[in-house]
């Protein structure tokens, strides 16, 4: 029952994501929906996934162990990193009384599903299938702590520059975003606690006897940066506004260019994707190594069989 209450928890936390992809909030005169870039609505659309792929993993005794890792490394970056963009001012700021709801809902049912993993772990001991040699366990503790640093250091950096001119001026304005001069307090705030964990799971997914559960913190970590890749690389594709059928075409002359392109912040994380990913690999598919001539009747560990009719028999 435990473990079908943190699946339940984990479903209903991405559907309340996939709920706030397809809420309309009110903007001045029009109504429009919570996220109108289509690179955020493919990053939303991946958490959603996401967060309903661990409670289908939950529910499968097979799968379990890999889906702690994955659920508690996830909700544990995502509320540390991300905790900032709900503040109630900002709330207030961006959303009407429907999509504040769906965020907090969303945080709530998701740290609840975490919370409700977590004591299950503790409560019970990990499998112990298919222990590693210390050498495999060594280069995933290089490639996921390296791929943690690089990582806090691409929300330092910026990410991309946003650029808006016309088709026969070409970009006359351009901006970057953002760094840590360009972020405020609680951003600086949330970079720190969201490194700490980062960094923290890394080593704690290298010390994990259990490789699958090992490797599901290093997935949920890779998954995180995957999905702010997958923002920009979508939203370099399509930087201009366009949702649900609506297209800011419709808005603004066909003159307008919107540019957006990715920086140094950007490509870091990328390479700190690869590293996660490549050390949960190196937890998940490799084990130990065992030599397949070695016999147990040929090493004096077992006594030799005799044939009827040898001699001594």
């Amino acid at each position: 029952m435990a473990w079908l209450t943190a699946a339940v928890l984990f479903i209903a936390a991405g559907l309340a994501e996939l709920a706030a992809l397809l809420a309309r909030t009110q903007l001045g005169p029009t109504t429009q929906p919570l996220y109108e870039s289509a690179g955020t609505i493919v990053g939303q659309g991946i958490k959603a996934a996401v967060l309903v792929g661990c409670g289908a993993l939950l529910r499968n005794r097979k799968t379990r162990d890999a889906a702690c890792g994955l659920a508690l490394g996830l909700v544990l970056i995502v509320d540390t990193n991300y905790f900032w963009k709900l503040r109630p001012s900002r709330l207030s700021r961006e959303y009407d009384a429907l999509g504040i709801w769906l965020s907090l809902a969303v945080l709530v049912l998701q740290t609840a599903g975490a919370l409700v993993v977590l004591v299950l772990v503790v409560r019970q001991r990990a499998h112990r299938r298919g222990r590693q040699r210390r050498v495999d366990r060594v280069v995933a503790v290089l490639l996921g702590f390296i791929g943690a640093v690089l990582w806090v250091a691409s929300n330092v950096l910026a990410s991309y520059r946003l650029g808006v001119g016309t088709i026969f001026g070409g970009v006359q304005h351009s901006e970057t975003c953002c760094s840590w001069a360009q972020n405020d307090g609680w951003n600086h705030l949330a970079v720190v606690l969201g490194g700490i964990a980062m960094i923290a799971l890394a080593l704690v997914a290298a010390t994990v006897r259990a490789k699958a559960r090992a490797a599901g913190f290093l997935f949920g970590m890779a998954l995180v940066a995957f999905a702010d890749v997958a923002v920009s690389v979508v939203s370099s594709l399509a930087p201009e506004p366009t949702f649900l059928g609506f297209h800011h075409r419709q808005l603004v002359g066909p003159s307008v260019i919107v540019t957006f392109t990715p920086t140094a912040g950007f490509w870091v994380e990328l390479f700190a994707m690869l590293l996660l990913g490549a050390a949960g690999a190196f937890r998940l598919l490799l084990g130990p190594r065992m030599d397949r001539y070695r016999v147990s009747e040929l090493t004096g560990s077992a006594p030799l069989s005799r044939r009827p009719g040898m001699p001594g028999t």
